[in-house]
């Protein structure tokens, strides 16, 4: 083979490695990752350095058309993906769509397990329909605050272990995901140990109702804190498993055994716990014992503040989700009870009822960010440099789109949840009544409220695929602070269940907020894409 050949040969690797190469230095870094060095390319390529055999190649590739410089992974995807556009103004793949809604619905299983066990069985892996309103206050908290300690380690370990895992840096993501967890148990005991000294200073609640509260929250966190990993891995389909024998076993103890309700719940959250862990080192000594030379560990201090913006937005996120009921229960005087907040059941199940909407529209949120992912780089490597407001125009009609499939989605989820309400065969067949006035306005207003809020979720999503978060951590905070503000104003004013129009003001601040910052977004696309990658 000549150095022609040898030549034409390199060019073809090149282009099925990286497609439309960015610049001239992503081919000399293609180049030397085949193990071509600076003396080989006189005698092999006929040139008198790499950086000329690079810039040939370049030049070539740059003034080829653009459907014959596709790298295999493009091609593949051009031979397999048939458009069947839905209708004339989305332009969308149909089978795109069919696949990430599953996908997302599919992540929910765990939660319709919970839902599925509730109905039929009137218990669930952390909750039961027959507690007392005492019971209910107590573990409920537990959960709001297991949920919210966690949260912030949950969105930290997934932004953080998923770089290193993509970058193949397993050890560091074992390291990671490990250290955090310690870290979220440390902060939860710390918590626990300021409810303890606030409660003992006030007397607000007896300690045996903050024993069951810090027990459901201690062991929801950390749940949760191991269930995070499994994202980052791409190995969510594990979360089904775990969470699905674990309910089980918690049933056989309830169901078959009489074992008492609190003692049921803690075996059966322990063994979701020892499931995760267990999955967890399966899937790390599969990869470890690959590269057993790797022992570099990261800062924790340094992964701390290179993504504490999302451990934030992670937290303060359930906080806003969960601040309305705080401030309904709070507001609720009518019952006999000396407690600072208590257990407002049709409040309550009016939230219930609205987050359904919130899951309805979670498949939405998988796909269109599925779909921008995959969209953008496609269109980077189209357009030159001097198209850019083309591009970020691309995308504002890309965008325009998933609104409106989320709103589509939303309508149709809105009559479904309309007729579950109402219908003989739904929730009138389970309770043998009719929904309370309160719980069926607050679950509309709570629906409403969940729609724009998972447009402003989704919002955000887009920004954090390329690493923009602080300004959707302004939202957040602004929309939290609408919330509180309107939904104490109007408890205290009214009635307590209109503290739910301080969720629907505050997710609409969130998603005009986020809005605003996607548009400034969109107009310097080609700026945070270069600068993520």
């Amino acid at each position: 083979m000549d150095t022609v050949d040898r030549y034409n040969d390199l060019s073809t690797k090149v282009v099925a490695q990286v497609g439309k190469p960015q610049g001239l230095l992503v081919v000399y870094a293609t180049l030397e990752s085949f193990g071509i060095r600076n003396q080989d390319t006189k005698q092999d390529y006929g040139f008198d350095s790499l950086q000329d055999l690079a810039a040939a190649i370049y030049n070539q590739i740059v003034a080829m058309p653009r459907e014959d410089v596709k790298n295999t992974a493009e091609k593949k995807e051009q031979r397999t993906q048939a458009y069947l556009p839905v209708n004339d103004y989305s332009k969308v793949k149909l089978n795109w769509f069919a696949k990430y809604y599953g996908i997302g619905l599919f992540y929910l299983l765990p939660i319709f397990i919970q839902v599925f066990a509730i109905i039929y069985f009137n218990y669930s892996l952390w909750t039961y329909l027959k507690f007392n309103i005492v019971q209910s206050t107590a573990v409920v908290l537990g959960v709001i605050f297991g949920f919210v300690i966690s949260g912030g380690f949950v969105q930290l370990m997934g932004r953080q272990a998923f770089f290193y895992w993509e970058h193949k840096k397993y050890a560091k993501t074992r390291h990671l995901i490990y250290s955090y967890t310690q870290s979220g148990i440390k902060l939860f005991l710390g918590g626990v140990l300021f409810l303890f000294l606030t409660n003992f200073l006030l007397h607000l609640f007896p300690i045996s109702f903050m024993l069951v509260l810090c027990g459901y929250s201690f062991m929801l966190a950390t749940l949760l804190l191991t269930i995070a990993p499994f994202y980052p891995l791409k190995k969510r389909w594990a979360v089904t498993i775990t969470i699905t024998l674990a309910t089980i076993i918690a049933l056989v103890l309830h169901e078959i055994f009489k074992v008492h309700v609190y003692v049921s719940h803690f075996l059966g959250l322990a063994a979701a716990i020892t499931f995760n862990l267990a999955f967890i080192w399966y899937f790390f000594k599969q990869k470890i014992g690959v590269d057993k030379r790797e022992y570099e560990r990261p800062s924790k201090i340094k992964v701390f503040y290179n993504n504490y913006p999302y451990f934030f937005y992670g937290m303060l996120l359930y906080v806003f989700v969960f601040m309305d009921r705080i401030i309904a229960w709070s507001a609720n005087w009518t019952n006999s009870f000396k407690f600072p907040l208590l257990y407002e059941k049709n409040y309550e199940i009016g939230m219930d009822l609205a987050i359904l909407m919130f899951f309805a529209l979670v498949g939405v949120g998988e796909y269109a960010i599925a779909e921008f992912s995959r969209k953008l780089d496609q269109n980077q490597k189209g357009l030159a440099f001097t198209d850019r407001k083309i591009f970020g125009n691309h995308f504002k009609k890309l965008y325009r789109s998933h609104i409106l499939i989320l709103w589509i989605t939303a309508i149709i989820s809105s009559v479904v949840i309309y007729l579950l309400v109402t219908e003989p065969w739904g929730y009138i067949a389970k309770f043998g009544e009719e929904l309370a006035t309160t719980s069926m306005h607050v679950s509309i207003a709570g629906s409403i409220g969940y729609i724009f809020l998972s447009w402003g979720m989704l919002n955000v999503l887009y920004m954090f695929t390329l690493n923009v978060v602080r300004p959707s951590l302004r939202a957040l905070a602004i929309a939290t602070l609408v919330n509180f503000s309107v939904g104490f104003v109007l408890s205290r004013t009214f009635t307590h269940d209109l503290s739910v129009y301080g969720m629907l003001l505050g997710a609409i601040v969130f998603t005009v907020l986020t809005h605003k910052h996607l548009h400034n977004f969109f107009n310097r696309l080609d700026f945070h894409y270069s600068a993520a990658y």
